[in-house]
């Protein structure tokens, strides 16, 4: 193939791309274009505040679980549940047509890690419980349980 064909190719083909690129983004199921963080933080009010610090309580959860933040739909934040410990996230419910488990990766702890002065190895394992954070959140959003947790390891950050 001559040389001016394939320069032509790759002007058509950066161009393609280029285009494509400047899409109007639609706004996200969380997110709209005008909702920023500081904007819904100004807008929830004191209790709702305290609420999504504090927390509603732990009754009837499973095992592993510390508790739950109450939802507040006007802003799409939903219920987020509490799982504490350097273990990771470690459930185990049982309920009606309902059975989940949960079982981590056991790392060492965080005075553990600390005392090896491996900063790597501190960030390793840090990617490596996000990682399954990540996944356990996933298959957690998507069990009939409807519930979202968040980061279980935050003495640690």
């Amino acid at each position: 193939m001559p040389i001016p064909i394939i320069i032509l190719y790759l002007f058509i083909s950066s161009l393609v791309l280029l285009v494509s690129g400047c899409h109007k983004k639609e706004p996200t199921e969380f997110v709209t274009q005008t909702t920023t963080i500081e904007h819904m933080i100004s807008d929830l009010s004191t209790i709702e505040k305290i609420q999504l610090v504090t927390g509603v309580g732990y009754e009837n959860s499973p095992p592993g679980i510390m508790g739950f933040t109450k939802a507040i739909p006007r802003h799409k934040i939903p219920h987020l549940a509490f799982v504490d410990g350097p273990k990771g996230i470690r459930l185990d419910w049982s309920r009606k047509d309902v059975s989940f488990a949960l079982c981590p990766t056991a790392f060492p702890s965080a005075i553990a890690l600390a005392s090896m002065w491996d900063n790597q190895l501190v960030y390793k394992v840090g990617m490596a419980m996000g990682l399954e954070g990540r996944i356990s959140r996933f298959a957690f959003r998507n069990s009939e349980l409807k519930m979202t947790f968040i980061a279980y390891f935050l003495n640690f950050l």
